[in-house]
């Protein structure tokens, strides 16, 4: 039972989850079947560690069944109904939170069973306070006041026409404000997605949605906030579109939930990388701010698909600005945030990171050698700074066989555009060609060439190190280069 589905389904409880689970099971009103309260008890005293021994299937089955002999198909049977009562469960747990859905509920089990149209526009009233009250600008908060109006003016056909004009008129607003909040949020996941990866999203109702906005009477945080985004990422954004953007967040920060929260600053974030990774240094401080702001306030706890991303830009955008002793800091407490399976290898990248920015290139080499496994999206990165380092090391065998590598993980990553492809290839041509005249100070009479060939092709990945490489090989050779 050790890898089950109920297994990992009990695992993911927490213990006051487990206590009232428990409850759950011996309450009469949910009519569980029989041996499944014995069942989750056995299990549980097994805890935390679930010890082979202690969970086998057939020991498991004689203590539910003693002196009987062991029947698999009845023990996955009852395993089964275990695991349709815990699903039940989550299903409980979830609605006692959704209190905007249990009033809707409510509302059509009372009209389903002919109740006086007095009580229910009661219950009605009370939702609509009740969701007035939510203090967020969300899609899904107009999706759930377009529901409550949707009931509103079903019961107003129902029990009499009044208000139904105007019942029609704010149910099919709040349809457009769902639609459109949702549309222009995955408008910004798709336009930044789209410059990352060889992918050409299809953004239906562009143009519609652009004109909706332009027309709005109302300010709506969610919309203007993701539009504003939006408008970052189209080819003229420049420094007044993102003024405007970081005023929306500031005046409308307290509109949005978390995930909101974390999707707008990450996108704020995005663009300000953007920008300076264009030449535009400037945002250099920008990006950094939010992103100080952003692990300051924990905004990204519960995205674990998103931390990765955020730790290594976050570091790179420190030691950029060389404030090396809070980014060794974040590097540290912000590690425990990383998705478990990575988290070793994650933070063993940025530690060989920050020891490379400061010279320390055989620390930098030691993190490297600890990392087993890595998230794929840092796969790249850590091909590229372990090159970096064998370089600055001087490390001939180690290099060339990482080359070979990460030639061909270029050459078979599907994810990568042709342009990006190119940028890398470009950086590891040069960064071999720079080695070996490094180590074979002999072929210096090539060092001019290759010196005018990185000068003219600027379509590379880490061209400052380059550059910089290049300058420290020009100062060793100056005697024997002529002017």
């Amino acid at each position: 039972m050790k890898n089950s589905k109920l297994l990992h389904f009990i695992q993911c409880l927490g213990a006051k989850e487990l206590k009232r689970f428990e409850k759950y099971l011996q309450s009469p009103f949910f009519s569980n079947p029989p041996n499944t309260l014995e069942l989750f008890q056995l299990i549980l005293k097994a805890a935390p560690e679930f010890r082979e021994e202690m969970i086998n299937q057939k020991y498991v089955y004689a203590q539910l069944f003693p002196k009987k002999v062991y029947q698999g198909a009845k023990f996955n049977r009852l395993k089964n109904q275990l695991l349709n009562s815990l699903t039940n469960f989550l299903v409980e747990l979830e609605l006692e939170e959704e209190k905007h859905l249990r009033s809707r509920m409510l509302v059509r089990a009372l009209d389903a069973r002919g109740m006086e149209a007095n009580h229910v526009r009661k219950v009605l009233k009370d939702a609509k306070e009740e969701l007035e009250d939510y203090p967020y600008s969300t899609a899904f908060f107009h999706f759930d006041t377009y529901r409550l109006a949707q009931q509103s003016l079903s019961v107003a056909l129902k029990h009499g026409n009044r208000d139904l004009e105007v019942g029609l008129e704010k149910t099919n607003h709040h349809l457009d404000v769902f639609f459109v909040a949702q549309k222009l949020k995955f408008f910004c996941a798709m336009i930044q997605r789209q410059h990352i990866v060889a992918r050409k999203y299809t953004f239906s109702f562009w143009k519609e949605i652009h004109a909706y906005v332009a027309n709005m009477k109302e300010v709506v945080p969610v919309i203007q906030a993701y539009y504003s985004i939006l408008r970052l990422f189209e080819v003229s954004a420049g420094e007044k579109e993102y003024e405007e953007a970081r005023k929306l967040l500031e005046v409308y920060g307290d509109s949005f939930n978390e995930e909101d929260f974390a999707h707008l600053y990450t996108s704020f974030l995005n663009f300000g990388s953007r920008q300076y990774k264009r030449g535009n240094m400037e945002y250099l401080h920008k990006a950094f701010e939010v992103s100080q702001r952003i692990a300051e306030k924990n905004l990204l706890d519960g995205y674990a698909s998103m931390t990765a991303h955020f730790y290594k830009n976050t570091v790179a955008l420190g030691i950029k600005l060389k404030e090396f002793e809070w980014t060794k800091s974040f590097i540290h407490s912000f590690r425990s945030k990383i998705d478990a399976q990575y988290q070793e290898g994650t933070f063993a990248y940025n530690m060989a990171y920050w020891h490379f920015s400061q010279g320390q290139y055989r620390d930098a080499k030691r993190h490297l050698q600890r990392v087993e496994f890595i998230d794929p999206f840092y796969r790249l990165n850590y091909s590229i700074l372990l090159l970096k380092t064998d370089y600055e090391c001087e490390e001939i065998e180690s290099f060339l066989s990482s080359f070979d590598t990460v030639r061909m993980y270029i050459k078979r990553n599907k994810s990568l555009s042709a342009a990006n492809k190119e940028t890398y290839y470009n950086f590891i041509k040069f960064v071999k060609k720079l080695l070996l005249i490094k180590t074979s100070p002999a072929k210096w009479k090539q060092f001019a060439r290759l010196q005018t060939q990185i000068e003219e092709n600027k379509w590379v990945v880490q061209y400052e190190w380059l550059q910089a490489k290049v300058e420290e090989l020009a100062n060793q050779f100056k005697d024997k280069i002529p002017n």
